[in-house]
């Protein structure tokens, strides 16, 4: 007879509940405060330049060790790329915490804290953050004692949004330092509160910063997270991982997405724009109780009605956290803060539950309840050897000026944007790679199309330019992926050339396309056809649901 293997009584004990993760794709995710406009546009480019070397290999680091060093202005000894930043809660606890040994946990916090601490057999001391949820700084130092082998602190707080002041932190780890304790600092968030422990790892042994790249830099796919600590305490920390835990793709993710920084300020300052103007909303329009954030979401207080608005925008694709079984926050949603189209999308939704008039933008008695503001998007990328600006209104009636290396491929957009009825201002100036044209094109069509679910997201048409036909369909709610079969003889422009715009495009805008050259002619004529054909399947996608029907 067989027996049944008996689990650990702790991992048999583990009461953390995990949030849903299946079946988001397609929605406006407000849920895991992501960056749903996705990462740079050098990440992708990294990642598609992997060798078959690159993929089978181990991964080698030590060139990646040394450039971060100089990025974040530490010794090599200082910085552990990590898989995410969970990882680096579980070293922590492998390398200086023992089961019976004790753990303080200011609460409500990051739900994987307690996962982790669970799961290690550690004893927790929770200790509850104030009214307003501000830092229980005294409760927190009258808990250190000499058992307690390490504090996680997050600032700002992974479910709150509040930020710890530096000076109250520092306090934490002066006390904290008397017994050897370890203070974990989790950053997560840093980007958007721009307050950090860094300097202060020479000075305090016990520090250990934790910082991830699926917040701002948009890589929550990929499990990319870094660690600080000074020399001594990492080589204790090395010791206890393990190194295969972090692949070549994440690795180079990293390196990428700190190479951009322009992209990342960008994208911060959009958040912060956003969401400024969603806290308004809710507290001025709907008179909701909105705690104050340092991070890309809001924590806004409903009571009874939490669930059932929940419920409601989940029926209306878009995805929002429900704290409730949170201490000290019952009653309270958690709302991420995403791109302008989908706050817009947002604030459409929520005026209708909450029955307010339509917004001066929107048309009340329209039954395809278009968004409450224009859908735009703006972009400005600088290369090595070039720069590119972009506008976008998808809403548009197909004018604007576009300006590119190659007179035919300039052309080309321009028919793209006239057919899908979109004001297009595009200018290069200097060398962009044409990948990276069509990527930035395609991010800036998805963030304007916003929530896909209140569109069509199909469109197909044949398109015909003198000798040439073109035939494409373009679907929004497929993978980022392109079929494409064109042939022309001559030429300008270059069918590589053509077939990087399309690859970057589909990829951008996270959609699936099929493009076939029905009918071939000269290279300016089908070049033309295709855009056309293109522009004029996302003039028929970007409809709201209901209104090719009605056309």
């Amino acid at each position: 007879m067989v027996s049944k293997p008996v689990p650990r009584a702790a991992a048999e004990a583990i009461s953390t509940r995990h949030p849903q993760l299946e079946g988001r794709k397609g929605k406006i995710r407000l849920d895991l405060n992501e960056n749903t406009t996705g990462p740079s546009p050098r990440v992708l480019e990294a990642l598609s330049n992997l060798s078959p070397y690159d993929i089978s290999s181990y991964p080698e680091s030590a060139d990646s060790y040394a450039k971060l060093a100089r990025q974040f202005h530490l010794k090599e000894g200082q910085i552990l790329v990590t898989n995410g930043g969970e990882e680096s809660i579980r070293l922590v606890l492998d390398a200086f915490v023992d089961a019976g040994q004790e753990a303080i946990l200011p609460v409500p916090t990051f739900s994987m804290f307690s996962f982790y601490l669970e799961l290690a057999g550690v004893t927790v001391r929770e200790v509850p953050y104030k009214e307003g949820f501000s830092f229980p700084l005294a409760e927190v130092l009258a808990a250190i004692k000499p058992e307690v082998r390490v504090i996680f602190l997050s600032t700002p707080n992974h479910t709150t949004g509040t930020a710890i002041p530096l000076d109250e932190i520092r306090e934490v780890l002066e006390v904290a330092g008397k017994h050897g304790t370890v203070v974990l600092v989790d950053e997560a968030y840093y980007d958007f509160h721009g307050q950090t422990s860094l300097p202060w790892l020479d000075e305090f042994p016990n520090l250990v910063v934790v910082r991830t790249f699926s917040k701002a830099y948009g890589l929550g796919g990929l499990r990319a997270g870094l660690m600080f600590a000074c020399s001594e305490t990492m080589a204790s920390l090395q010791k206890v991982k393990s190194p295969y835990s972090v692949n070549r793709a994440a690795i180079v993710s990293i390196q990428a997405a700190l190479s951009d920084q322009v992209y990342i300020n960008r994208h911060v300052q959009s958040v912060l724009d956003q969401r400024r103007e969603l806290e308004r909303f809710l507290a001025e329009d709907l008179k909701l109780t909105v705690h104050p954030s340092a991070a890309n979401f809001l924590v806004v207080k409903l009571g009874d009605k939490a669930q059932e608005l929940r419920e409601s925008l989940a029926a209306e694709g878009i995805l929002v956290r429900d704290l409730s079984d949170r201490p000290q926050l019952e009653g309270c949603l958690r709302v991420g803060v995403g791109t302008a189209g989908e706050m817009a999308t947002l604030v459409a939704v929520l005026r209708r539950l909450y029955e307010l008039p339509a917004a001066d933008t929107e048309t009340a008695e329209s039954p395809l309840e278009l968004q409450t503001v224009e859908r735009a998007s703006h972009a400005l990328r600088k290369f090595p050897e070039g720069e590119l600006a972009l506008s976008l209104k998808l809403d548009g009636t197909g004018s604007g000026r576009v300006v590119v290396g190659s007179e035919p491929l300039a052309r080309a957009l321009a028919a793209f944007a006239a057919q899908a009825h979109i004001d297009l201002e595009l200018e290069v100036q200097g060398e962009v790679p044409t990948k990276h044209l069509g990527l930035i094109l395609g991010q800036a069509v998805s963030e304007a199309v916003g929530n896909r679910a209140r569109i069509e997201a199909v469109g197909c048409f044949a398109f015909p330019v003198g000798a040439a036909l073109a035939l494409c369909a373009l679907d929004f709610g497929g993978d980022a992926r392109l079929a494409c079969d064109l042939s022309w003889e001559e030429a300008e422009p270059a069918l590589d050339a053509v077939r990087a715009l399309l690859e970057g495009f589909s990829a951008g805008a996270k959609a699936t396309l099929h493009i076939r050259m029905l009918s071939p002619g000269p290279s300016g004529e089908s070049c033309s056809a295709v855009f056309s054909a293109l522009g004029r399947a996302l003039g028929l996608a970007k409809l709201p649901v209901g209104a090719a029907a009605l056309g």
